[in-house]
């Protein structure tokens, strides 16, 4: 069964990956990617502390196989407190 690596990159802040997982194939390694990043989403974008995340896959030959970016962007478009404002998550 092949290893996949998952490098996580939070706001450009890198974090290696050298355990890895065993999954069945490329197609097993995007759904762990991708329910991942939805749960870091979930629990620090949400909060406001990270912008954006970044999961790059590796094969057991340290090549990238997959990458899969999650960034979340509030604006709103309503007066808040008198003012106008943008928010970039």
């Amino acid at each position: 069964m092949p290893r996949f690596y998952f490098d996580v990159s939070i706001d450009g802040r890198l974090a290696r990956d050298d355990e890895g997982l065993e999954l069945d194939d490329l197609n097993a390694a995007e759904h762990e990617a991708t329910r991942t990043a939805s749960q870091i989403v979930y629990e620090d974008l949400s909060k406001d502390d990270a912008s954006e995340i970044v999961l790059q896959i590796r094969d057991a030959q340290d090549q990238q196989v997959l990458k899969v970016t999650a960034s979340m962007t509030v604006w709103r478009t309503s007066m808040a407190h008198g003012k106008r404002s943008a928010y970039l998550a």
